[in-house]
């Protein structure tokens, strides 16, 4: 969990006007909020009692949601406020990386190189070339 400080002058939502965290909130209201901006969710205090994410209302006390236009939610509790945030509002997720990708791709099972170093392998190779010599060929 994220630690707040217990100053909350500073905390305060992006109007300006009412704090997200009150002095006397109870442990369990500091970490939820900890929680939902852990999980990169804007949230804000409409009272004391009362979180919102975008249309999505949680009454903790009572722990009851509510969605604006549609009314009450037939879960209840943190854990259902927190699943219907991510049903509602889905994270995209991240572009997976190729270089991570190519790891977990298997190799070709057929693929065999055979590769010689040896010295007398290179001037056969060369020995039975057909075509006119280069300079370099003709150089002493």
């Amino acid at each position: 969990m994220t630690k707040i400080s217990d100053n909350t002058r500073s905390k305060f939502d992006r109007c300006g006007d009412k704090p997200l965290f009150y002095p006397d909130d109870d442990g369990y209201v500091r970490e939820l909020i900890s929680e939902l901006i852990e999980r990169r969710r804007y949230v804000r205090r409409e009272s004391k009692f009362h979180l919102k994410h975008r249309e999505v209302n949680y009454f903790y006390t009572t722990r009851v949601i509510t969605i604006d236009g549609k009314g009450r939610h037939p879960e209840t509790g943190e854990d259902a406020f927190l699943e219907l945030l991510e049903q509602l509002y889905p994270r995209r997720g991240r572009k997976p990386d190729p270089l991570s990708q190519r790891d977990q791709d298997a190799p070709p099972s057929s693929l065999v190189l055979d590769i010689s170093l040896d010295s007398e392998g290179v001037f056969n190779a060369c020995a039975g070339r057909h075509g006119e010599d280069s300079e370099d060929d003709l150089a002493p």
